[in-house]
């Protein structure tokens, strides 16, 4: 082939991404900005599009200036309960930081609250995001009208992640939470220590959609299973993550029974259950094991309020979100999980 007919011969999006040896879906975000990828694949990709003498349609500009300190930032939403006053608004002020200190030029993050009992409502803003973000990090109950918004999703290219409770594979890339059969077994193994034949024990949940949830629980049962203990089981008790509900019906529970031993509470409202409890002039005589953070958990355990929490590990969930931002995910391997650990806290350990 000629010189001129070699200038000529038109340089396609397959060939720069051959030549940099990755996708043609990462060179395609690499050049619409919609979100970010490595600085070093961003520079296999500028190498090749210089080698190439490769040109976007419709620009001017040369390929010099396609660097990764010049893309838009990735744009990322988030879908949770109630964020005010919660671990929710922990996690997304740590997280800013992050990013800020992360990438040159800090992502865009839009955050939506909903009633994640509201499967439509959930469905829809997933639609909403998907049109706005490259990213999105949910916490939902897993159900299959969901599950269909997140495929829909998925299959326009956003990269979609669940946190804390994991669901079903409808196509995201990663779940990032904790390994929750071992945080249920943990609870287990401090009760074992404390329980006697024939003790009530009351479990409470969110909801039972929650996978997170009622795998806890059944690590939980099982682990007594295991050491052949008969203890009485109360429950699920549910409080639909709310603190005024879990007041409720932690009253409720204690009113029905002459003597509740211990409780775990590895779900959200843990406040209206501590609440109640503190009514309740027998709480001396119950033990109170519980997942967080949540607002004033170090006063709670200073003041006795609770016993024993299983602490996520909110730095180590920040870090993993950077992680599967700065990800490629070529790999048809979905979704990938991301493991949180956690801490046994309690009065003489914060």
């Amino acid at each position: 082939m000629t010189n001129s007919q070699n200038k000529k011969k038109k340089v396609t999006l397959a060939d720069v991404a051959a030549e940099a040896g990755v996708g043609q879906a990462t060179v395609d975000r690499f050049l619409s900005g919609r979100t970010t990828v490595k600085p070093s694949t961003a520079d296999k990709i500028s190498r090749a599009m210089a080698k190439l003498d490769y040109r976007p349609v419709n620009s001017s500009s040369s390929v010099e200036a396609l660097t990764f300190d010049h893309i838009s930032p990735a744009r990322i939403g988030f879908i949770f309960p109630s964020v005010s006053d919660s671990m929710y608004d922990t996690l997304l002020n740590g997280l800013k930081e992050k990013l800020a200190q992360t990438f040159k030029s800090s992502p865009d993050i839009i955050v939506y609250e909903c009633d994640i009992q509201n499967h439509a409502a959930v469905a829809l803003l997933i639609e909403t995001l998907s049109h706005k973000v490259g990213y999105i990090g949910l916490v939902a109950l897993d159900d299959p009208i969901i599950g269909l918004s997140i495929k829909t999703a998925a299959d326009s290219g956003v990269k979609i992640f669940t946190l804390f409770s994991p669901l079903a594979d409808y196509g995201q890339v990663a779940h990032l939470g904790l390994d929750d059969r071992k945080a249920g077994r943990s609870a287990a193994w401090i009760a074992y220590k404390l329980l006697k034949e024939g003790d009530n024990v009351a479990i409470f949940q969110g909801h039972n959609r929650f996978l997170c949830q009622e795998v806890c629980e059944i690590s939980f049962r099982s682990y007594f299973r295991e050491k052949n203990v008969n203890i009485n089981i109360l429950g699920p008790v549910l409080t639909h993550e709310k603190i005024e509900l879990a007041r409720k019906e932690t009253l409720s529970l204690v009113n029905k029974n002459a003597k509740v031993d211990l409780v775990y509470a590895p779900c959200g409202g843990v406040v209206g259950i501590i609440d109640a409890l503190k009514e309740n002039e027998n709480k001396k005589n119950t033990f109170l094991i519980c997942h967080g953070p949540f607002p004033g958990w170090q006063a709670m355990l200073i003041n006795d309020a609770v016993d024993v929490i299983i602490y996520h590990d909110i730095h180590g969930l920040i870090e993993n979100i950077t992680k599967v931002i700065n990800t490629d995910f070529q790999t048809a391997a979905s979704p990938l999980f991301m493991p949180v650990n956690f801490e046994i806290k309690m009065r003489e350990n914060i």
